[in-house]
């Protein structure tokens, strides 16, 4: 019953490309990249995402791996859970303060399984 969106400064090119090698084409509902929308920080994209699928902020986590993705999910009003094997450190994620911190890709299934996140 969930609804999976990619909101991503990648290019079109480079998201279908990593979708493809990683064998994903067929879970997610929608995907936007930077050049069809403003860049993040700015929530226009996560908003198009959220007014497509039909959520609200309230029923919407952003996941992400920068202070960038931090930015962007409160200039939506999001929840934001952020990975501590991404781009960043989980030293300075944590310093603005993320709802939560990822660990693993099994936490964060079990999170949204258990609606604990």
């Amino acid at each position: 019953g969930l609804k999976l969106a990619i909101a991503t400064s990648k290019s079109r090119k480079e998201l279908n490309t990593a979708i493809t090698h990683t064998e994903l084409t067929d879970i997610f509902d929608l995907s936007c990249c930077a050049e069809e929308f403003r860049s993040k920080p700015n929530p226009n994209m996560l908003l198009h995402i959220m007014d497509e699928l039909s959520t609200k902020p309230l029923d919407t986590l952003y996941i992400g791996d920068t202070i960038v993705d931090i930015d962007f999910a409160r200039n939506a009003n999001v929840d934001i859970a952020c990975v501590s094997f991404g781009a960043c450190s989980e030293e300075k994620l944590l310093k603005h303060q993320p709802k939560k911190i990822i660990h693993c890709w099994n936490d964060l299934l079990q999170g949204v399984e258990k609606s604990a996140i």
